[in-house]
């Protein structure tokens, strides 16, 4: 499962125009080691790793173009390598058929991708507001603490590891200021202390 995976993440960083290239090169490969081996032996299979790579990747067309270029491919390779036939069009009917085979695939590889992806996102969103939910910013924590891992950072929760805040210094006033205040203050209460004793002069008896 780990080389799988690798292998995966590998191929999700190629374009898709990359992809393609790549299938095709497989398909070449793949019709190569059947016209070397010869008809006795059938290795139909193996076209189905580049047509899976390019519908999963690519989508229903990439995986029904390369399904069509393996099934020439077989069919090359199988008239090359002198594979005898009481009729003509009985190689033509089996590359048919395999092309139809591979075409199926291609297409349950996409609605598989399809499906799986609309899955992970259905899981990372919440229903009602369509956000990212506490998955999606799990899956982004735990991405971002492999790449620092990757990058040679280390990463910690641990209290102690923390720095602690300089304690800040009291202000501390100009004597200007101090005395200022001070003035307005005892002007503010000789204000005050006027006011409450004309207030008392000016009740009724």
């Amino acid at each position: 499962m780990g080389l799988l995976k690798s292998v995966g993440d590998a191929l999700q960083r190629v374009p898709p125009p990359g992809l393609f290239a790549l299938s095709v090169g497989g398909v070449a490969a793949v019709s190569l080691l059947d016209f070397l081996v010869g008809y006795e032996i059938s290795v139909s299979l193996f076209y189905l790793v580049p047509v899976a790579v390019a519908a999963w990747y690519g989508g229903p067309r990439d995986g029904i173009a390369i399904a069509g270029l393996a099934c020439v491919g077989w069919y090359a390779a199988d008239v090359f390598s002198g594979h005898p036939y009481q009729h003509p069009a009985i190689p033509v009917w089996n590359a048919a058929v395999r092309f139809g085979f591979f075409a199926v695939v291609a297409g349950l590889v996409s609605v598989y991708h399809d499906a799986l992806r609309r899955q992970r996102q259905l899981l990372r969103t919440d229903p009602l507001t369509g956000l990212a939910n506490r998955r999606a910013f799990g899956d982004a924590l735990a991405h971002d603490l492999a790449l620092a891992r990757r990058r040679g950072w280390e990463a910690t929760s641990s209290p102690s590891s923390c720095p602690t805040p300089a304690p800040r210094a009291p202000r501390r006033w100009p004597a200007s200021s101090r005395a200022s205040c001070g003035r307005r203050s005892s002007r503010a209460g000789g204000r005050s202390t006027a006011a409450s004793g004309w207030s008392r002069s000016r009740a009724p008896a």
